[in-house]
């Protein structure tokens, strides 16, 4: 089903090329990383020194880590996005960028990290192709998944049946079924798979678990 989708999570252009490459072989979901250095602690590669995705047979999502995402929205849909995932925080009206995204033929997700005001968003789940729920703070990697975006994700999966839900951040080996068994529809790993001996086969333990383990 292709719902663990790996990361291209870097902070200069040689990490970047080298995630990148090791990914594009096995996955057929990645999601690439953009952070300013502002919304987020961390700042990645510009989205200059993203290749032409288009040229690759591959589904490429982006997580902005950034202030005022609405500025990016055309160079990636140029450069081969079909998902734009953005921070619920990050821009002032959020309505009109969900309708921005999806005029361009691409899907609108907001991400919400752990201390995010449920509240705020909720006005807009029913707008918005799906919900990316972060597992810890944004903007690092090797965090652990925190129990409370966990309980966040069971409330929101029992008023909201149908919405696709994604979580982004701390997924490894050890909870990956949990979030299955809670109907997540989607999660990102990062450095469990980037970092692994065997790229390739730690995203097909991860794969098989999660499916095995979905309602």
């Amino acid at each position: 089903m292709n719902r663990v989708i790996p990361t291209v999570f870097a902070d200069n252009e040689r990490e970047f090329r080298n995630r990148f490459n090791r990914l594009i072989g096995i996955a057929k979901k990645i999601q690439i990383d953009l952070m300013d250095g502002k919304f987020v602690k961390v700042k990645s590669i510009r989205i200059e020194d993203i290749p032409n995705l288009r040229k690759y047979k591959i589904d490429f999502e982006v997580h902005l880590m950034v202030e005022n995402p609405d500025r990016l929205l055309d160079v990636l849909v140029k450069k081969g996005f079909k998902k734009i995932i953005f921070h619920y925080e990050a821009i002032e009206n959020v309505k009109e960028f969900v309708k921005e995204i999806q005029k361009k033929d691409a899907e609108a997700w907001i991400a919400v990290n752990p201390d995010t005001d449920m509240i705020g968003v909720l006005p807009f789940l029913q707008e918005i192709d799906g919900l990316l729920f972060m597992g810890h703070t944004p903007g690092f990697e090797r965090l652990e998944l925190e129990n409370k975006v966990v309980e966040n994700i069971k409330k929101v999966r029992k008023s909201m049946k149908g919405l696709k839900i994604q979580v982004d951040g701390g997924v490894n080996l050890d909870n990956i079924e949990k979030l299955a068994k809670i109907r997540v529809n989607y999660v990102n790993v990062g450095s469990s798979v980037a970092n692994s001996s065997n790229p390739k086969e730690m995203l097909k333990e991860l794969e098989r678990r999660f499916d095995k383990a979905f309602p």
